[in-house]
């Protein structure tokens, strides 16, 4: 009532109305005692899709959300605009779950995203997200892969990130040509063309063995023939085989017809597949566009 007697009394009567309205409103209430996180997890999703589905993102921003401390959404953002300079915001909010996943628990199935702890996942989020930038800047700098519009997949950015997280120090030697040549065993294969959370866990295994400065056992063949290229090699910008070989041209700095400048390449430029760049790269394509 003293809140009440603050306004004009020509408001009483419908704030009065208010009042009641909202005393009498019936919430639901779902009490879970002493339920496991995936089964509240599943519980919060199914109440709240409603007639759109939750993604799995849009989950954990909720269950990682810490009024005043930490906002998923927020941070991603952020993420995404500190990686714009660098031509590297394409990164997807999907591959930051999948790195945290893998390096916290080693695997990145939804079930185990899902059941992520709280204090854990905010805990190593700044550690997370210095290794992606590192692996980011390996990915700009040492393979000279410009933009990650490039890459033949985001997911290539979790064992690289997993990597740094337990590796700071640029890698030399024996660890750089093994990481060099299980980047290009995956870039060159169709390695995360399917089944990409079961593969990432396989992988994380073989980084910790070039971690430890061994050679990983691969069990998927690499067919880099004049024949296999002649055979796979043609044109599509979304192809990963073909992003493989734009990783491959572009670490010789591909020049401009007209005037022998190094080409800018941005993600920008290569959202579509006849950007006027592609040329720069593929001969053939601009011929058939011609």
């Amino acid at each position: 009532m003293k809140t009440l007697a603050r306004y004009d009394e020509a408001y009483h009567e419908k704030l009065d109305l208010y009042k009641k309205i909202i005393q009498s409103y019936n919430y639901s209430i779902i009490l879970l005692k002493d339920a496991p996180i995936d089964v509240a997890t599943e519980v919060f999703t199914r109440i709240n899709e409603g007639g759109k589905k939750l993604s799995l993102f849009e989950i954990m921003v909720a269950k990682t959300y810490d009024y005043g401390q930490f906002d998923l959404s927020e941070k991603y953002k952020q993420l995404i605009e500190e990686l714009s300079p660098s031509n590297y915001e394409t990164i997807s909010d999907a591959t930051i779950l999948q790195l945290i996943s893998i390096i916290l628990e080693k695997d990145c199935k939804r079930q185990q995203i899902l059941k992520l702890d709280k204090v854990t996942f905010i805990r190593e989020w700044e550690s997370v997200i210095v290794a992606l930038k590192k692996a980011v800047e390996h990915f700009k700098y040492t393979y000279r892969i410009p933009v990650s519009q490039l890459l033949p997949y985001n997911a290539l950015i979790v064992p690289f990130a997993y990597f740094f997280y337990h590796h700071s120090n640029p890698p030399k030697g024996i660890i750089q040509d093994l990481l060099q040549d299980f980047f290009w065993r995956c870039a060159l294969s169709g390695r995360y063309s399917s089944s990409v959370e079961s593969k990432l866990a396989q992988d994380v295994k073989k980084i910790d063995e070039i971690l430890k400065e061994k050679q990983p056992r691969y069990d998927w063949a690499v067919d880099v023939s004049a024949d296999f290229v002649i055979k796979h090699g043609w044109f599509s910008a979304s192809r990963s085989y073909v992003k493989a070989i734009l990783c491959l041209y572009s670490f010789e700095q591909p020049k401009s017809f007209n005037s022998n400048a190094i080409v800018n390449i941005s993600n920008y430029w290569l959202t579509r597949a006849n950007s006027k760049n592609y040329h720069h790269f593929f001969l053939s394509h601009t011929l058939i566009e011609l």
